[in-house]
């Protein structure tokens, strides 16, 4: 375990500009990537739609571990760095995940304030806390966005989406304030993303695509996408070996997703140096 009197951690909130745009699984594939690196990382579900939630397309060994206790210590103020390991399961030495049993206003009248401060707490304990924001969770999420360092934010291509989308960035001050990285999750098959124009739509300087194939979805699908990534991370000349490319087709979801977490751990640094 870290420190538990200084704050170490970093939070990321992923969350969808609505349903079914992959949210879940860049969740539990970004917070596998982190672990598998050697970060300690939390994956935090407010989504309750099992099995379709990040925490558990994890693994198919995972057992149910809620936030009900945690929102019962929070609301008492009971709650205090250096806890989270009793109450956090953990995967592996470096991936724990932690999930809301049912809707979170049904345990607690300021869901908002309940999760921003159990992942102000994991950050004391983990050195990255991804927290899937489940579309449920959508009456409260933009103040539980606030309290989180970054945003990676998942896009749908389609007109009415993007659409929302610019809606939210201009009128919300999206971007503005915190760190977000916009990202299509696609799949090979699937049209490609015109990123560029998404970007000028947006107003932002870049939109990433994740072109992954269907070995993400079958990962997901089984509860493997753990096991997925820390295969794609460890391999032989793999994405950490810098293993050179013969054509567009060799890259997978690990691979591209790396990237971009570079990026976000980059960013994050850089935030962090600069005591923002």
């Amino acid at each position: 375990m870290y420190t538990t009197n200084v704050k170490v951690g970093r939070s990321i909130a992923v969350y969808g500009v609505r349903p079914n745009t992959g949210t879940s699984t860049l969740a539990a594939m970004t917070a596998s990537l982190l672990a598998a690196r050697g970060e300690r990382t939390l994956l935090l579900s407010t989504d309750s739609d099992i099995p379709y939630d990040a925490v558990s397309m994890l693994s198919d060994e995972i057992t149910e571990n809620h936030l009900d206790e945690l929102t019962v210590l929070e609301n008492s103020n009971g709650l205090a760095p250096g806890r989270m390991d009793d109450y956090v399961t953990f995967l592996t030495d470096n991936l724990g995940f932690l999930r809301a049993s049912t809707n979170m206003t049904r345990l607690t009248k300021n869901p908002a304030r309940t999760i921003s401060n159990i992942i102000d707490i994991a950050c004391y304990d983990f050195h990255y806390v991804v927290v899937d924001i489940g579309f449920a969770a959508t009456q409260y999420a933009n103040a539980v966005i606030q309290s989180c360092d970054m945003v990676m934010h998942t896009l749908g291509q389609d007109p009415k989406s993007i659409s929302a989308a610019a809606d939210i960035y201009k009128h919300s001050g999206f971007g503005k304030d915190k760190l977000v990285v916009p990202i299509v999750v696609n799949f090979r098959d699937d049209v490609p993303a015109n990123t560029d124009a998404m970007a000028k739509q947006l107003g932002v300087d870049e939109v990433f695509a994740i072109y992954h194939d269907d070995d993400v979805y079958k990962a997901g699908a089984g509860r493997k996408t753990a096991s997925y990534v820390h295969k794609g991370v460890k391999k032989k000349g793999g994405f950490l070996g810098l293993r050179k490319k013969k054509n567009e087709d060799d890259t997978t979801a690990v691979d591209e997703l790396g990237c971009v977490c570079d990026l976000i751990v980059g960013a994050l640094s850089g935030d962090e140096k600069e005591g923002n």
